[in-house]
């Protein structure tokens, strides 16, 4: 007798194996499962990872003979976001988009072979499909070259920024990194008839971010950068709500940290400026700025 294909996929630490209805993590046991709904939401995502599924696609799959709320589905979201350990590791694998639905953006191995126990089986192959879509990549691409501050990375980083959003026009941390990258440009790099340009080009991105996503953690840093220059008067007070704002969505951001810091050390407030730029470093103690802060903050 033909033995039936296994549907079975890997991401991360986990294995889906569809059709025993397991999830398992493969470096150490985790208690508790998921629920039906939960399971069966995560299979839709992972089968068409790097792809939008909109929330009515979900319900739809997930729930096809009954009328449910859209909460139902934020629950399955949660459970198996909280189930995968999202946040606690910094690894991401659903990305919400804002009012439209999720994506799957982990990378996948999708493995096949009979229908065999996985350690006996000899006719295994893997396939990998990069489940995060080209948007995602040039926003991952743009995020870390709009982090460098130099005039050949910003250039680069709006360049890959805005053909993300054009692929995408509902990505909003896309929107975001290009916001900071218009906002380095203009603040730090161009001219005096360019920079007026930039700077509308940075509000502009940085308010379909929000409008997209008002819960944005580094919308709300972006925004921080954008007041703190010289065209917005820089507003202290203004400034640190947009960073402190940023913090409580992502406490764990180390430049944030490091950019709030800058702005208490010029109203004079030395000691919230080490407390954040120490935060910083021990975050990431490969944050050479923040380092160089400290210098400051002590010859001060």
């Amino acid at each position: 007798m033909r033995k039936e294909r296994r549907e079975i996929y890997e991401f991360g630490k986990f294995r889906l194996d569809v059709g025993e209805r397991k999830l398992t993590r493969l470096d150490r046991l985790v208690s508790g499962s998921l629920r039906e709904k939960a399971f069966r939401t995560l299979v839709e995502l992972v089968r068409n990872r790097g792809a939008l599924l909109t929330k009515d696609e979900l319900l739809t799959a997930v729930w096809p003979d009954a009328a449910v709320e859209e909460n139902n589905l934020v629950k399955a979201i949660h459970d198996i976001r909280q189930f995968l350990g999202e946040g606690n590791n910094k690894e991401v694998f659903i990305e919400t988009v804002p009012k439209h639905g999720y994506r799957f953006v982990a990378d996948v191995i999708r493995i096949e072979g009979e229908g065999a126990p996985l350690a006996a089986d000899t006719s295994i192959t893997k396939k990998v499909f990069p489940g995060r879509s080209p948007a995602y990549d040039l926003y991952v691409r743009g995020k870390i070259k709009a982090g460098s501050e130099n005039t050949s990375d910003t250039d680069d980083a709006i360049k890959v920024l805005e053909a993300a959003v054009a692929i995408d026009p509902y990505f909003a941390g896309a929107y975001a990194q290009l916001a900071r990258a218009y906002n380095t440009r203009s603040f730090k790099f161009t001219t005096l008839s360019e920079a007026k340009i930039l700077q509308e080009n940075a509000d502009v991105a940085l308010a379909k971010a929000l409008d997209l996503d008002p819960d944005l953690g580094e919308a709300h840093f972006s925004r921080g950068l954008i007041l703190w220059t010289k065209s917005k008067g820089f507003p202290h007070e203004q400034a640190m709500r947009s960073f402190k704002r940023a913090l409580e969505l992502e406490p764990n951001a180390d430049e944030t940290h490091h950019q709030l810091s800058m702005v208490y050390s010029h109203v004079g407030l030395l000691d919230e400026a080490q407390d954040h730029v120490a935060k910083a470093i021990e975050l990431n103690p490969n944050n050479t700025m923040a380092r160089f802060r400290v210098a400051v903050y002590t010859a001060w």
